[in-house]
């Protein structure tokens, strides 16, 4: 692996540490990476989303028999109903210019379509959103540091010297370098002969 550093780091008694990681956890810990929480019609069980579904679609039978009854002339008299307490309104059969079925599958993609609007992600300019890209192959991280003391070996002796800083630990070296993105490649341009 060739590390290139700025020019201002001449790596004089530096050391430097690199480390691979396979399994992308920055990802995982970024802001933009967790999606916001669904609506509750979403995470109900199969027994609850029909018994919805069937009291929505009743309520609509009702509302539009008494439209389509209001156009016709006829007073209907007005049933009470309650979804919660499952008091529902008896509707006799009546053609509808949209089906009930029609008007909750209409329903649905509605709550779909801003469901989705909310999934968007808005990030700083200077921030990846990690909703749209995603890292592949890893991470590598590439630290720099002040060089421990290395042990000195004397010519004369069969023994080696280590000078003693207290307290010893890898101290890390401090730099920021604005990031410049490279030029987008050219795009490819066709001629004709």
């Amino acid at each position: 692996m060739n590390v290139l550093l700025p020019a201002i780091i001449d790596c004089y008694l530096l050391a430097l540490r690199t480390m691979y990681v396979k399994y992308d956890h920055l990802s995982d810990s970024c802001a933009s990476y967790h999606e916001p929480e669904i609506p509750d019609a979403y995470s109900e069980n199969i027994y609850h989303s029909t018994l919805n579904e069937w009291y929505s679609k009743l309520i609509y039978k009702y509302e539009q028999y008494r439209v389509i009854k209001k156009a016709e002339g006829v007073s209907v008299p007005k049933q009470e109903y309650d979804r919660e307490a499952g008091i529902m309104p008896q509707v006799p059969y009546a053609r509808m210019p949209v089906s009930p079925s029609t008007h909750i599958i209409s329903e649905e993609d509605v709550l779909y379509g801003e469901l989705r609007q909310s999934f968007i992600t808005t990030v700083e300019p200077n921030v990846v959103n990690l909703r749209k890209h995603i890292i592949l192959g890893g991470i590598f991280f590439v630290e720099l540091y002040f060089q421990p003391p290395q042990p000195q070996l004397l010519v004369s002796m069969e023994m080696s010297i280590t000078r003693l800083l207290v307290p010893k630990f890898l101290k890390e070296v401090k730099f920021r370098v604005p990031y410049k993105a490279p030029a987008p490649a050219p795009a490819p341009s066709s001629t004709t002969a």
